[in-house]
């Protein structure tokens, strides 16, 4: 009788163990899927402020204008100061930084897409106000890719400001206002296609 108790008191502390154990498993599990979801959101949110890759196909594009970034051009303001402007390029992974050639000047280099030879260089030029000017110059392997990216372009600004002018020097142009300082400023476009193994674009934005 007393082997029967003791069988019997074994059996139902190794059945309580095991719900333990279950329950512990069960309760780190939930726990890990929660954190790993919070991790993802905060990622997104993260990638979204400093203005990462966007919702379009085209890599090359994303590289360049930083469509989830605000302000006139990759997050960045007329009047800004240099050092703003260089904490907004800075931080992204696709940029390098060139050692300034004046103190009224801030050149980065950007990658667009995989291809090494795919990318563009971003002036920002400053005085005693701050940014007033920006000038990009992108280099591409192919016409196709240049002109599709120079196409984009064209549609976005086409669609937020209305049609372009068309100037005599092949430039695309736009007249708009910068919504955090009220200035207005043109924006000219033009796609490099005449020059024989040289594809691109020139954008300006420039104060008026």
């Amino acid at each position: 009788m007393q082997r029967i108790l003791f069988l019997f008191a074994a059996a139902s502390f190794m059945f309580a163990c095991d719900t333990t154990v279950g329950d512990l498993v069960d309760k780190f599990n939930n726990n890990e899927t929660k954190e790993t979801i919070v991790t993802e959101e905060v990622y997104k949110v993260e990638s979204v402020a400093i203005g990462e890759r966007s919702t379009t196909n085209n890599q090359l594009y994303n590289d360049l204008m930083q469509p989830t970034a605000s302000g006139v051009f990759r997050g960045v303001h007329f009047d800004m100061s240099k050092d703003e402007v260089y904490d907004t390029e800075s931080v992204r992974s696709t940029v390098d930084v060139y050692k300034d050639e004046t103190d009224e000047e801030l050149i980065v280099t950007t990658d667009m897409g995989k291809e090494i030879l795919d990318f563009g260089d971003i002036t920002y030029r400053f005085d005693e106000q701050g940014l007033y000017s920006i000038k990009v110059e992108t280099y591409a392997i192919t016409l196709e890719g240049s002109t599709e990216v120079c196409n984009m372009i064209i549609e976005n600004y086409t669609e937020k400001y209305g049609a372009p002018t068309w100037a005599e020097d092949g430039y695309n142009e736009f007249t708009t206002t910068d919504e955090a300082t009220g200035h207005e400023y043109s924006i000219a476009i033009k796609n490099i296609d005449d020059v024989e193994d040289s594809y691109g674009m020139y954008i300006y934005f420039d104060l008026l």
